[in-house]
């Protein structure tokens, strides 16, 4: 379904931190190497599109758009999306009509991060250790150690999946749907089944380990 309130009502730019040197967007992906992980530049720019994103994909209309997440959207529209961002490290939403190419852009750029939000080591084996054994207040020990800005952008994103979740009877997109849709793009440290148990468990329980406010 298109939607097309957006036109005017999306610009959305989220500014850059002050005095802190930027960096080349495009050194965020896998292609261009580089040692993974925590650098402000590359997190920054990671909250950056986050926000602009949530900012679209909040509208009541996208939390109820059948398949949000699941389906891609137009490829050739979304490759042009994701060079502007790969070039000037913003995109323009105001002449987005379809929240599909939001959500795959959003789903692209995290899985072609070269960093997972969720370092690898022990935060990955006893985030999914918790995960599995429903054990929250690990889960929030392991999640409060995160840098940040990674802490951010998570509550972020999975704040908006609850979102969308609970509107599943409109857009078929309970927890489990999200985590399995979403979760391979979101934390690359673990295999696909173990990465939508994990984002499954988050959603289900965000108010208790990310503080979300729900």
């Amino acid at each position: 379904m298109f939607l097309s309130f957006f036109l005017v009502s999306l610009a959305v730019s989220a500014p850059s931190m002050p005095g802190r040197s930027q960096t080349t967007p495009s050194s965020l992906y896998k292609q261009s190497g580089g040692a993974p992980g925590e650098r402000d530049d590359d997190t920054r720019l990671l909250h950056r599109l986050t926000v602009q994103s949530v900012a679209f994909l909040s509208h009541d209309a996208c939390l109820r758009e059948e398949g949000i997440f699941r389906i891609p959207g137009d490829l050739t529209k979304l490759k042009q999306m994701r060079q502007q961002f790969l070039s000037t490290g913003t995109v323009d939403f105001t002449s987005i009509r379809d929240p599909h190419l939001v959500a795959g852009l959003l789903k692209l750029h995290l899985r072609e991060l070269k960093f997972s939000i969720i370092p690898a080591g022990n935060p990955t084996k006893d985030l999914l250790d918790a995960a599995k054994t429903q054990n929250t207040p690990l889960a929030k020990r392991c999640l409060d150690k995160l840098p940040f800005t990674n802490h951010e952008v998570l509550k972020e994103l999975v704040r908006l999946f609850d979102k969308i979740a609970s509107n599943c009877e409109a857009n078929l997109m309970c927890p489990r749907n999200i985590g399995k849709s979403c979760g391979p793009s979101l934390f690359h440290g673990y295999g696909v089944t173990d990465a939508a148990v994990v984002l499954q468990f988050l959603i289900e329980n965000n108010h208790l380990v990310l503080n979300t406010g729900k």
